[in-house]
């Protein structure tokens, strides 16, 4: 056999499988932020749970919140309540920090992380009522966001995988 067909089918299956893995790609990162925002809402109830109905302290609540994701607002939760436990101080400043360490900017829009970072209002609210209020409404602007990013999953996925392998094809055809 020819040595140098052998090489352009080794890279022939090379390049279609590396477009292949940028299509998958693609397709995580948007599965990725549906579960964020996801988690995010059930992270949110479990913390309104924990401050209003069982009194916790906030980096109690908050090491609880953490304790119920696993897509990556533990992070965020992680961070808050060390850093709180730590340094002390202002809750507002320390939760935007946290937003901007523990949240990848290239997933979500700037008014998404406006929004993650406007959280600390719900979470620094002395009066219960106001608080409870707070809660629902960023956990339904979390749920809205959530059921967005689905559909955008849904939708673009597939279409991500078909360019991905198309774009390989393409890339053959253009080797040999």
């Amino acid at each position: 056999m020819n040595p140098q067909i052998i090489l352009k089918f080794a890279g022939c299956i090379c390049v279609f499988f590396s477009s292949l893995l940028i299509g998958n790609t693609l397709e995580k990162k948007l599965k990725q932020r549906y579960l964020f925002f996801l988690e995010m809402a059930t992270a949110l109830s479990c913390l309104e749970k924990e401050m209003l109905h069982y009194r916790l302290l906030l980096p109690q609540a908050l090491e609880k919140a953490s304790a119920c994701c696993r897509a990556g607002p533990e992070k965020l939760f992680t961070y808050a309540c060390v850093h709180f436990s730590e340094r002390g101080g202002a809750f507002h400043s320390l939760w935007k920090d946290a937003v901007r360490q523990c949240i990848s900017p290239d997933l979500f829009s700037e008014e998404e992380l406006h929004l993650l970072s406007g959280i600390s209002d719900a979470l620094c609210c002395s009066d219960a009522i106001l608080q409870k209020t707070r809660f629902d409404a960023y956990q339904a602007q979390l749920e809205q966001l959530g059921k967005d990013a689905k559909e955008i999953w849904k939708e673009k996925s597939s279409l991500y995988r078909r360019l991905s392998a198309a774009a390989g094809l393409f890339l053959i055809l253009m080797l040999l």
